[in-house]
């Protein structure tokens, strides 16, 4: 054995597992950046979602006042079918009407209420509500 060989070798001692815990460092923090950015993408997504329902809502109850008296049952489903990764289950959306018997125009109002609850964003826990109001 030459010198050069032993002091090559007491270089390589104490370095085995370096390269596994560099990488157990780095991916534990890249896995945590990439599922914050997934579910904040699924709370925008969600509470679009939740918007273009709640405006198509209201134009359908503007187009047909008929609508109100439906309740939530049939006149929810319509709109819940616009969004695919929002549960029917835990949607709510209210349609009011101002009175018709005073003058002036007559105002639609819709909300609409989804609860969420995000995997790594604590803040984001919470209820997403959205509300659209049209007159005519």
């Amino acid at each position: 054995m030459s010198c050069a060989y032993n002091k090559t070798e007491d270089w390589r001692l104490g370095r085995a597992g370096v390269t596994s815990l560099e990488f157990a460092i780095v991916a534990s923090l890249f896995f945590m950046a990439l599922f914050s950015c997934m579910d904040l993408g699924r709370y925008y997504l969600i509470e679009h979602s939740l918007r273009t329902m709640v405006a198509e809502a209201a134009r359908a109850a503007q187009a047909d006042p008929t609508l109100l008296l439906s309740g939530n049952g049939p006149f929810l489903q319509n709109f819940a079918k616009a969004a695919p990764l929002v549960n029917d289950d835990n949607l709510s959306l209210t349609v009011l009407q101002s009175s018709a018997v005073t003058p002036g125009p007559i105002t639609i109002t819709v909300q609409g209420a989804y609860p969420f609850r995000a995997i790594l964003w604590a803040a984001l826990n919470g209820q997403i509500q959205d509300s659209t109001q049209l007159s005519y």
